[in-house]
C-alpha cells in the first residue's frame, strides 16, 4: 500500500517577497528595481534577468559617478606618475 504524503502548510510570511530586489544589488540598483516593479508587472524569467542586468548596470554607473566626484573627470589613460612627482 502506498504511503499518503504528509502535507505542510507554509506560512506566507516566511516566503521571500518575489518583488524585493536581490541582495546583490547596491543602492542605485535596488531603487531602480523597486521603481520598475511599481510601474510594471514582470512575470517571465527573461524579463527578470534583463531587469537584474539593468539594475547591476545602474550600480556600476553609480560607482563611476562616485569615482568621478572623488577624482575629477579625466580623458585618456592615467599617467603612470599621477601619484608621485614626475
Amino acid at each position: 500500500m502506498a504511503k499518503t504524503p504528509t502535507l505542510t502548510v507554509i506560512d506566507p510570511a516566511s516566503k521571500p517577497n518575489p518583488l524585493a530586489p536581490p541582495a546583490s544589488l547596491g543602492k542605485a540598483g535596488a531603487e531602480l528595481w523597486l521603481s520598475i516593479h511599481r510601474d510594471y508587472v514582470i512575470e517571465d524569467s527573461g524579463g527578470h534577468q534583463m531587469l537584474l542586468r539593468i539594475c547591476q548596470t545602474a550600480d556600476t554607473l553609480d560607482s563611476y559617478d562616485e569615482q568621478i566626484a572623488r577624482d575629477g573627470r579625466r580623458s585618456g589613460p592615467r599617467p603612470a606618475c599621477a601619484n608621485i612627482p614626475c
